[in-house]
C-alpha cells in the first residue's frame, strides 16, 4: 500500500489533545494511510464533515470539553459507515460499556501499544470499513431494485395503496426532520411498502374501507390480513428484517409508553393513521382530531410537531388546475382520476412520481386530456428510497 498514491490511500483521522501523541500516531501509519489529525472533537467533527470517505477514526478517551465516548457516539450517527477505535489509558470496565453502546467501538488500544499493535488495529479497521461499504453497495443495487420492482406492481394492481405508500413515505420522512430522528433505510422502505399486502384486497374494499364505511365480516379479514401478506411476501427478500419487524408491529397492541422520544414506530404509525383519517374526512385538520382522540397511541411531542407541519404544509401549498398529461413529479392530485365508465386509475392525494408519469402515457384516450386540479408544494422528495448506509445503521 506504501505505493499507493496519497489520494487513493484510505484516510485515517487521529483525535487527541496531547499534540506530541498526534505526531507519533501520523509517523507510524503516513506510510499506508492518509493521515489527518485533530486535537478536539468539535474539530474532528468539522474534519470528517469536510472530508468524505474517511475510514477510520481513533480517539482519545479523555479529551476536554467533548470526550471520545462523547465524539465516537456522535460519529456513530452522522457517519454511521466510519469505524471507530477507542485509544484509552484508563481500563475502566464501566467506561469501556459506555463506549461501546453509545459510540459501537471496533477496538480499544492502549497508549502503551506497539506501533505493530496499532498498525495491525488500523488495517482490521479499514477492512471493515471496507466490507461496510461494499454491503452498501449491494443494498442499494440490489433491494432498491426488489422495492421498486414491488412498487410497481402495486402501482398497476392497486393504484389506492400505491398512493398511499408514497404519502405516508413522505409523511415520515418530514416528520423525521422535524423531530430530528435520523431517517433509515428501514423506516423509509417500511413507509413504502406498508400497503403491499393490499394486493390481496380487492380496490373496491379498501374504497370502502378508506372511507369509513361498514365491512363484512369477510371484508374485515381481508383487511386484517394485510401486515401478514406484506410481511410473508417481503420475508423472501434477504436483509429485509428490519423492515418487516417494523411493518408486523404496525397494528400491534399497544402497551403503556415509558418515553416520549419519538421511535421510527411511532413516526410510521402516526403518518399511516393520519392518511387513513384525511382521505376519511378530507380535512387534516379533523384528522389531526382524531390523532388526538388516540393520544395513548403516539408520543405526545409527536402529535404536536404532526400538527405543526401539516399546517405549515398547508400553507406553503399553491393549488392550481392542469391538464393531467402536463403534471409533474412531487405534484398532489386533489382530483381522482376514472375512466368512463367508473373505474378508478389515481386516487385523490396521490403524489406524482417518475414512474407514474410513465404510466400516463397508457391510459385511455381522452383521459390524460383531462383538466385536475393539483396542490404543488415547496419541498418535492424522490418517490425511491435511499439505501445508501443501510447496512451501517
Amino acid at each position: 500500500m506504501s505505493g499507493a498514491h496519497a489520494s487513493d490511500r484510505p484516510i485515517v483521522l487521529c483525535v487527541d489533545d496531547d499534540r506530541p501523541l498526534l505526531d507519533l500516531i501520523e509517523r507510524h501509519l503516513s506510510s499506508d494511510y492518509r493521515v489527518l489529525v485533530s486535537d478536539s472533537g468539535e474539530g474532528a467533527i468539522e474534519i470528517l464533515a469536510q472530508t468524505p470517505g474517511t475510514s477510520v477514526v481513533i480517539a482519545d478517551m479523555k479529551m476536554p470539553k467533548m470526550d471520545g465516548v462523547t465524539l465516537l457516539a456522535k460519529i456513530r450517527v452522522q457517519s454511521p459507515a466510519v469505524v471507530r477505535i477507542m485509544l484509552t489509558g484508563d481500563t475502566d470496565q464501566a467506561v469501556a460499556s459506555q463506549a461501546i453502546n453509545s459510540g459501537q467501538v471496533f477496538r480499544f488500544l492502549p497508549k502503551s501499544c506497539t506501533r505493530e499493535q496499532l498498525r495491525r488495529a488500523v488495517s482490521d479497521a479499514v477492512d471493515q470499513h471496507q466490507l461496510i461499504v461494499a454491503e452498501q453497495t449491494l443494498l442499494q443495487g440490489t433491494l432498491l431494485g426488489a422495492i421498486q420492482a414491488l412498487m410497481d406492481s402495486l402501482a398497476v394492481v392497486n393504484p389506492i395503496a400505491f398512493g398511499r405508500a408514497h404519502r405516508i413515505r413522505r409523511l415520515v420522512l418530514d416528520l423525521a426532520k422535524r423531530v430530528e430522528l435520523l431517517p433509515s433505510w428501514s423506516l423509509e422502505a417500511a413507509a413504502l411498502l406498508s400497503q403491499l399486502g393490499y394486493l390481496a384486497v380487492p380496490e373496491a374494499v379498501l374504497e370502502r374501507m378508506l372511507a369509513g364505511d361498514r365491512l363484512s365480516n369477510t371484508e374485515r379479514r381481508q383487511i386484517d390480513r394485510v401486515p401478514t401478506v406484506t410481511c410473508d411476501l417481503l420475508g423472501k427478500i434477504p436483509r429485509l428484517e428490519p423492515v418487516i419487524e417494523m411493518i408486523s408491529s404496525l397494528d400491534a397492541a399497544f402497551e403503556s409508553r415509558v418515553s416520549d422520544v419519538a421511535s421510527p414506530l411511532d413516526l410510521l404509525r402516526i403518518a399511516a393513521d393520519f392518511d387513513r383519517y384525511l382521505l376519511q374526512t378530507g380535512d387534516p385538520q379533523r384528522a389531526i382530531e382524531s390523532i388526538r382522540s388516540h393520544v395513548a397511541r403516539y408520543p405526545s411531542s409527536l402529535i404536536s410537531s404532526l400538527a405543526a407541519h401539516i399546517g405549515a404544509d398547508q400553507q406553503i401549498a399553491a393549488m392550481r388546475e392542469v391538464v393531467l398529461n402536463r403534471v409533474c413529479a412531487g405534484m398532489v392530485l386533489v382530483d381522482e382520476v376514472r375512466t368512463d365508465t367508473g373505474a378508478l386509475l389515481v386516487p385523490a392525494g396521490f403524489e406524482v412520481t417518475a414512474g407514474f408519469l410513465e404510466r400516463l402515457r397508457n391510459f385511455p384516450p381522452g383521459v390524460s386530456d383531462r383538466a385536475i386540479r393539483v396542490r404543488v408544494t415547496a419541498v418535492s422528495d424522490s418517490p425511491a428510497p435511499q439505501l445508501a448506509a443501510a447496512s451501517a445503521r
